[in-house]
């Protein structure tokens, strides 16, 4: 975070699964259709601070994102985009139903080079369809599409995180680059590089 800050970026994204455990829970839980029940708690970006610095944090929907990343490219993309903005309506329902104050925010956050060549035609036909069905989502005032940084601006008072678990988005832990014999090495190589 200091880092972060001291390079001057206001915000920083990472995992559901790293929110998870800031906050001392073992995750978030899901219903049926795969909507988390503690919408209020996931949407929405946190202050994770040090002495000299602030970053705003967001974390991803892991669900949302993977579908995206992986499953959707193995169906057609209408069909994929109709139940992502579905996905998102029942994300909008959750928080009503449980009389979340708002305003949320969903965050879809991906390995852009991964998804796009397993999806037929690049993923045209997806993404057309769900630029179409945002935009129509957003006319009749059930979705509003933002970037981070425009949230932030508009919503600056946001939750601060007593802590913020040391993980990436794949897990909430470094086990992707740490503990096999040949990643070991590595790292000890380039401490000696260092």
């Amino acid at each position: 975070v200091n880092m972060i800050g001291n390079a001057g970026i206001q915000w920083m994204a990472t995992d559901e699964e790293v929110l998870a455990k800031s906050l001392g829970q073992s995750g978030f839980a899901r219903n049926a259709e795969e909507t988390v029940q503690d919408a209020d708690t996931l949407y929405r970006p946190y202050i994770a601070s040090t002495p000299n610095n602030q970053v705003y944090t967001v974390f991803r929907d892991k669900v949302l994102s993977d579908k995206v990343g992986f499953t959707y490219s193995g169906t057609p993309g209408k069909v994929a985009a109709r139940d992502f903005v579905d996905r998102l309506l029942a994300i909008r329902q959750q928080l009503a139903d449980s009389g979340a104050e708002g305003p949320p925010l969903v965050s879809v956050i991906l390995d852009g080079e991964n998804a796009w060549e397993n999806y037929d035609n690049d993923g045209k036909e997806f993404l057309n369809e769900l630029y179409r069905l945002l935009e129509e989502e957003q006319t009749a005032g059930t979705i509003q599409t933002i970037t981070p940084s425009a949230y932030i601006a508009q919503f600056p008072d946001q939750p601060e995180l007593d802590s913020l678990w040391a993980g990436s988005w794949v897990s909430p832990d470094y086990l992707t680059w740490i503990g096999e014999a040949e990643e070991n090495r590595a790292w000890d190589y380039l401490g000696e590089v260092r």
